[in-house]
């Protein structure tokens, strides 16, 4: 029922106008500043620093030169190995002359000791075998090209994030790549699904760290590393390509596939050849060559493959040796692999330096975000996208930016013996203000109700399982109400669900 009360004591206490407003639930979090790509730069070679003319503060655009070396020694290095390719293509060329003239020499006597019906039909079968086995051949070496050292690589070369073990055998004939994107799963048991295209289409969640789950129809499997367990993959790309350009012995396979080409082109010539001669030798009464100068021919081509092998060969070593130059050559300077600021400068003019010695720190320009840690009682508040109010220490509550939820990780770490959860909010509208490391704090709403009916949680009476307030119904008289709530806002206002009016007066209840 209803209690009438109505005394001048009871009157006198305060009182609150229900009014509508937004109700808010937010997570308070505090945590540091960091820059959203950050990287430590090396040189990929040992050697003396020749110039640096990157300084601490400065910006910096993508693929400006930052440092290098003194690379000398390594370019005339190239120019030798230029003209090591140069000469081992001019002897391949004289070397494919050689076997060519051999080859049609060893026609000539063949024909003219074997001008009847009987090698004809050999000849015939010989062409046909030659074309099916030179198919055989082709097929094989670009298969092997193809499938040559495959591996997963980082869309951005500055990655660190262990990369993706690749297995099995790509049966397929197109060339190209496939790209994959990281994406959150919650079908699969490590978190994080592959979203790929290009050559294929399609998406892989994987069952488990280290076990191999198909990529696509064609024969290739792809493994998430148990290496990369608790590390932030979320939103990464990297590519596949087919075929792998990018591999060291990559050259050495194109030749030996462009060269399997060629020697088609030839065996299959001077088959066509062999069989022309003796149809043409038949109509004639030639007189043929003796054994002795038969076996002579056949030695001479021989011969003639011989040395050209070993000028393809001496060809291969060459290009590798070229690449392996101009590799190091690229190893000897250090470019801004994205536009940004550099925050620190260590090399100097002079110095010798050894490979993967870091020497230049680049942040990304005027991108930041907070990095905070979130107990395993708030993480269940919050999500990705969730805006956030952000502060700095330095600058106390009144000047803010606004932010924007972007990872959580989905494992756990130990901070003094409570779990959190590493969280990451993208700075929305940063400016000079901001530096890397600054403390700083966000107010991150995990939910909203708008223009709702809300009163003070201390306006509230638990009676067993109901929730009442004291309503002022007149001048002299009060009765208690009892209230459906609805969400508690982190300023202790809640939501009325029902019970009250807008503009209903009620009366603070007496402390107990």
């Amino acid at each position: 029922g209803v209690t009438i009360v109505g005394s001048k004591e009871e009157r006198d206490r305060e009182t609150y106008v229900v009014v509508r407003q937004d109700v808010k639930e937010s997570v308070l979090l505090s945590g540091t500043v960091d820059a959203i790509s950050n990287v430590d730069l090396s040189f990929g070679i040992s050697g003396k620093v020749e110039n640096v003319s990157a300084t601490q503060g400065e910006v910096v655009e993508v693929g400006r030169v930052l440092a290098s070396l003194d690379l000398d020694v390594l370019r005339a290095d190239l120019l030798q190995a230029r003209g090591n390719v140069q000469s081992a293509e001019a002897k391949i060329s004289a070397a494919e002359a050689g076997v060519k003239k051999a080859e049609a020499n060893l026609a000539l006597v063949q024909a003219q000791n074997r001008g009847d019906s009987t090698t004809l039909e050999s000849a015939i079968e010989k062409l046909e075998n030659t074309k099916a086995e030179q198919e055989v051949l082709v097929g094989n070496a670009r298969a092997a090209l193809l499938n040559n050292d495959l591996q997963v690589y980082p869309d951005v070369i500055t990655s660190t994030l262990p990369t993706f073990t690749l297995t099995g055998s790509y049966s397929g004939s197109e060339q190209g790549a496939y790209n994959l994107r990281i994406k959150q799963s919650s079908q699969s048991s490590v978190g994080y699904a592959i979203n790929y295209s290009g050559i294929e289409s399609g998406e892989v969640n994987f069952v488990g760290f280290d076990i191999p789950q198909a990529l696509g129809t064609k024969g290739l499997f792809v493994t998430f590393p148990s290496t990369g367990e608790g590390l932030n993959y979320l939103n990464s790309t990297w590519i596949v390509p087919i075929p792998n350009n990018r591999s060291a012995t990559y050259q050495t396979k194109l030749n030996a596939y462009t060269s399997a080409q060629s020697a088609a082109t030839t065996a299959i010539t001077n088959a066509e050849n062999e069989l022309e001669k003796l149809q043409a030798e038949e109509q004639s009464d030639s007189v043929g060559l003796t054994t002795a100068e038969e076996k002579q021919a056949e030695a001479a081509v021989e011969e003639a493959r011989a040395s050209l092998a070993q000028a393809k060969s001496d060809l291969l070593q060459a290009e590798a040796n070229l690449a392996r130059t101009n590799a190091q050559l690229g190893d000897g300077v250090i470019t801004a692999p994205f536009t940004g600021t550099i925050a620190r400068v260590d090399y100097e003019v002079g110095e010798s330096v050894t490979s993967g010695q870091s020497g230049i720190t680049l942040i990304s320009d005027g991108a930041y975000e907070l990095v905070m840690s979130v107990s395993e009682i708030d993480i269940s508040k919050i999500t990705i996208g969730n805006t956030a109010r952000l502060t700095l220490d330095v600058f106390g509550n009144d000047v803010a930016w606004d932010g924007e939820v972007t990872v959580i990780e989905l494992i756990e770490t130990e901070l003094d013996g409570v779990p959190v959860y590493e969280t990451h909010i993208e700075v929305k509208n940063p400016d000079s203000r901001m530096r890397v490391g600054m403390n700083a704090r966000a107010e991150i709403v995990a939910r909203v109700q708008n223009d709702v009916l809300a009163i003070p949680f201390s306006y509230i009476t638990k009676r067993g399982n109901e929730q009442v307030v004291t309503l002022q119904t007149s001048e002299d008289a009060q009765e208690e109400r009892r209230v459906e709530i609805g969400l508690r806002g982190t300023n202790n206002f809640i939501e009325i669900i029902s019970g009250l009016e807008e503009g209903d007066i009620i009366v603070r209840p007496e402390s107990e």
